[in-house]
């Protein structure tokens, strides 16, 4: 199947409220919010046009930390991919990963998932249908991923473990929850990727991401 025709076929399939954002704001509008570093403590997020990469986290010269990202670059993608790539740098903070350099296979694969669950959990579609969206509109591409400013992959987010949680970061459009609801799950996230995949692991998950009810 060409690959438009097979885009064109998952834009009608994903969610509406996230086009009729894209489509009434135009693309140099949107915005993201709701990172946070692996303590819970929001990160600021900044819009950079001139930024020559789609997202990147940065440590500041008075040592605080922000995530800046270019509104207008890849405008080919979806909504929800472009959500996918701005977690998957949000999560150098969540998963204490090292900050403008090279990270390890590993720690890619983590972000991967990382930034997986935070889409599968911000907008309501299965995973499957998540996954199969971003491996159409992610192809093993070295432009593509050049200008993401990541190593040319292959996402494997099928290997990823489901966390059954609601929702942190935010596509444009979307109504958010309150900044402490959104830092208090975030963090117990980042709370259980750093643990593992062992059932005490996601009992204490799934307490954490309860507590934060009411916030």
């Amino acid at each position: 199947m060409p690959r438009c025709i097979a885009l064109l076929l998952f834009l009608f399939a994903l969610s509406a409220p996230a086009l009729a954002a894209e489509a009434g704001s135009g693309l140099t509008s949107f915005s993201y919010d709701g990172c946070v570093n692996a303590a819970g403590k929001p990160v600021p997020s900044r819009a950079d046009s001139s930024l020559a990469r789609f997202a990147e986290a940065r440590l500041e010269h008075d040592n605080s930390l922000a995530i800046y990202y270019n509104p207008q670059a890849l405008p080919e993608l979806l909504p929800e991919t472009r959500l996918f790539l701005f977690a998957q740098e949000c999560a150098r903070f969540a998963l204490k990963q090292p900050l403008q350099a090279e990270r390890s296979e590993a720690q890619i694969e983590a972000a991967d998932c990382w930034a997986f669950g935070v889409l599968n959990r911000s907008r309501g579609q299965k995973p499957a249908q998540n996954a199969e969206a971003l491996k159409f509109d992610l192809p093993a591409s070295d432009e593509l991923w050049q200008r993401i400013g990541s190593p040319t992959r292959e996402l494997k987010l099928d290997a990823c473990p489901q966390r059954g949680a609601r929702g942190n970061l935010a596509l444009p459009g979307d109504s958010l929850h309150s900044d402490k609801w959104n830092a208090c799950v975030q963090s117990c996230g980042a709370k259980l990727y750093a643990c593992g995949r062992a059932a005490s692991c996601q009992s204490s998950y799934n307490a954490c991401s309860a507590s934060c009810d009411g916030k």
